[in-house]
């Protein structure tokens, strides 16, 4: 019996690094993470949210789609900010070094968090990019959105207005 336990769990361990999460669907509660700002400072999702609902975006640089989208979200930013957080969650392995200068070469200025080891990506199922999400203050996602599409930006207006 140990022996078959051993090799379940085996199995499940060497899976475990291609497993795909369910896609969250909107109520579901997001997954929390802790990640570090370019000055090198914990934030952690949890206690962010509990003062304001919270937009993060996952990007990487070098993503054509997500050139697209991080100035749109930018406007956003200057729009919503002062009411929800925002925070782009670079996915880039180098970290700070290459996720920062990506960001200020497109005028920027929206906080980015590493996520070098793309663990909160693979928490929240991220498979496409850019991917946005929008969670409550009470934890429960309110919003996604996968890929770059022009409608997305009005619909997260939309969603953010909504929340102040």
């Amino acid at each position: 019996m140990k022996i078959f336990t051993l090799m379940a769990a085996a199995t499940l361990l060497a899976l475990g690094s291609g497993f795909v999460h369910a896609e969250l669907k909107q109520g579901d509660a997001a997954p929390s993470f802790t990640l570090r700002d370019t000055g090198n400072r914990l934030v952690l999702s949890k206690s962010v949210i509990q003062g304001k609902p919270l937009l993060v975006s996952f990007y990487f640089a070098g993503c054509e789609p997500c050139k697209k989208e991080l100035p749109e979200l930018q406007k956003l930013f200057d729009k919503h900010g002062s009411a929800v957080a925002f925070y782009l969650v670079s996915t880039d392995k180098e970290g700070a070094d290459v996720a920062l200068p990506f960001v200020k070469n497109l005028g920027v200025k929206i906080p980015v968090l590493c996520d070098k080891y793309s663990d909160a990506a693979k928490a929240f199922g991220v498979n496409k990019y850019p991917s946005i999400f929008i969670i409550g203050t009470n934890g429960a996602l309110l919003f996604s959105a996968n890929g770059y599409h022009e409608e997305t930006i009005a619909q997260i207006d939309q969603v953010l207005g909504t929340l102040h």
